[in-house]
């Protein structure tokens, strides 16, 4: 079977981003890793990276399989596994997937805190974000221009921390 040819995957962290495990059934299994019916991964897009957790097959719950990325491809979300764990694992066969949730955690607070300051740069200088880029541990974001602290002075980042502080 092709990739094109399954069914996209169900997007289950637009539902709950604060779930932390799932159940669901292989629908193929490639050579870069599985594609599920619906999965709680947030893929890797836009700037951010995917989640991370493992795959835990409900016939044998004692294999724990690491997802170290999740990409999409035309809707299908692929579940990236090290080679010599795929053999584990066959279309059909239901699993039990868990998300590293610290990591995710980390990853929304980082997401929430871009848009925040995105936001008050724009609004307080007309500068706007071209793109930002996170992981767990760190955000960057380019903007369209050069700001000096003359342009944002240091008490609205006070301002700026005390409401992202707040949100978190």
């Amino acid at each position: 079977m092709k990739i094109y040819e399954i069914k996209d995957t169900e997007l289950l962290y637009w539902d709950d981003s604060y779930a932390k495990e799932f159940e669901a059934t292989i629908l193929a299994v490639t050579d870069k890793g599985i594609v599920l019916d619906k999965t709680l991964f947030y893929p890797f897009g836009g700037g951010q990276v995917s989640d991370s957790g493992y795959i835990i097959p409900k016939i044998n719950q004692n294999v724990k399989i690491k997802v170290s990325t999740v990409e999409n491809e035309d809707g299908k979300i692929i579940h990236f596994i090290k080679k010599n764990d795929l053999q584990k694992l066959k279309p059909g066969e239901k699993i039990l997937g868990k998300i590293n949730w610290e990591r995710r955690y980390e990853i929304m607070k980082g997401h929430t805190s871009q848009h925040i300051l995105s936001a008050t740069i724009l609004e307080k200088t007309g500068t706007k974000t071209l793109k930002a880029i996170l992981d767990e541990s760190e955000v960057s974001i380019y903007l369209n221009e050069k700001i000096t602290v003359e342009d944002l002075p240091i008490k609205d980042f006070v301002v700026l921390i005390g409401i992202i502080s707040a949100s978190l």
